[in-house]
């Protein structure tokens, strides 16, 4: 989903599992719009720009068609047709466990119980949060992966899984230093967001285990 209203820019993207938000602020007047692009299209124009970052992209949509213009290259896509889910309904508010972490430290304790965690059935990390720290466990036959971490806790400790793949996904996305987790228990979806402004959020659905 592409919104432009009340000076931002929003692009929302979400599989049933797990949902990204990206938001710019612009200056100038510009119309309200809201376009639901296809995932594809997205990736090919990911591709291409990223031949050069600096480079101005043109956007230009119209019925039912987008039109980029980027140097000498025209990319024309079909937008979706229907209505995108209300996704500001389903953004929890208030969180009852508030963790402020190391992105490169989450990320590489991540990285490491992945090894195991895709060794495994389910493919599967837990976390554990409590007294100051994070602990990161993956279980499989060929055996078992343990990362303990800092972190900056508020509230209450828990214990919640996630498939891995989509918490990896969202740190090789960010660029933070530092990043909040937002709970409010073990089966409710985790918030990702930055520790200073909104230019982000990332919602991930964990997965139903015995603990």
């Amino acid at each position: 989903l592409l919104e432009l209203q009340r000076g931002e820019v929003r692009v929302v993207a979400l599989d049933g599992f797990r949902l990204g938000l990206r938001l710019e602020r612009i200056s100038g007047s510009a119309p309200e719009l809201s376009a639901i692009i296809p995932g594809k299209t997205l990736t090919e124009i990911a591709k291409i720009m990223s031949e050069d970052e600096n480079q101005m992209a043109i956007i230009l949509i119209g019925g039912s068609q987008i039109m980029i213009t980027m140097g000498q290259t025209q990319f024309y896509s079909t937008l979706i047709e229907g209505e995108f889910i209300k996704y500001r309904q389903i953004l929890p508010s208030d969180f009852k466990t508030r963790v402020k972490v190391s992105r490169d430290a989450l990320s590489m304790c991540v990285e490491r119980a992945s090894l195991m965690a895709r060794e495994g059935k389910n493919n599967l990390i837990r976390m554990k949060i409590e007294d100051d720290s994070i602990v990161i466990t993956a279980n499989s036959e060929s055996g078992d992966a343990y990362e303990e971490m800092e972190a900056e806790i508020e509230g209450e400790g828990l214990s919640i899984a996630f498939n891995v793949k989509y918490i990896s996904d969202v740190m090789k996305a960010l660029s933070d230093e530092e990043i909040y987790l937002c709970f409010n228990s073990s089966v409710s979806p985790c918030l990702i967001k930055p520790v200073e402004g909104d230019a982000f959020l990332y919602l991930v659905l964990p997965v139903r285990v015995n603990m």
